[in-house]
């Protein structure tokens, strides 16, 4: 619960990318459109073989950092302001509207698809038994 300006010694954690002789970018990460241009160019580079890139998506967390966080660093005022103006689906959808990139029913559509899938796949979390622990194991680099 810590603000990261108190923690760290940048304004801009994608300064410190210099240090590890990579090129840092910041992004509005509440901009889809953005992020996916950002993230092309630096996949695009990195598959050339010119090294990689550190991307900071600059966001805003709207929920606490658990379940049962109390959130008295910041008011819900504040938190539903700063939402109000940075939605990312709200800012999509904006965009696709403007630049007729879909149509008013598309986006009804989509949303529903969407919408069915997540239903789906909540009912299907809850139905599946529990993993055995060393699941736990399971897909983990090293």
């Amino acid at each position: 619960t810590t603000p990261y300006r108190t923690t760290t010694s940048v304004e801009n954690i994608s300064d410190r990318a210099a240090g590890y002789g990579m090129p840092g970018v910041i992004v509005d990460g509440n901009d889809v459109f953005e992020v996916y241009k950002v993230v092309k160019t630096a996949v695009e580079k990195a598959r050339r073989g010119d090294g990689p890139t550190f991307i900071e998506a600059k966001t805003y967390r709207i929920k606490g950092h658990f379940v049962g966080d109390p959130e008295q660093y910041r008011t819900k005022e504040e938190i539903q302001k700063i939402f109000d103006e940075t939605d990312p689906i709200k800012k999509f959808e904006n965009k696709v509207m403007i630049e007729s990139l879909m149509t008013k029913k598309e986006m009804e559509d989509t949303r529903k698809t969407v919408e069915r899938i997540i239903d789906e796949s909540v009912e299907y979390a809850r139905n599946s038994p529990y993993p055995e622990p060393l699941e736990l194991f399971d897909d983990l680099y090293e």
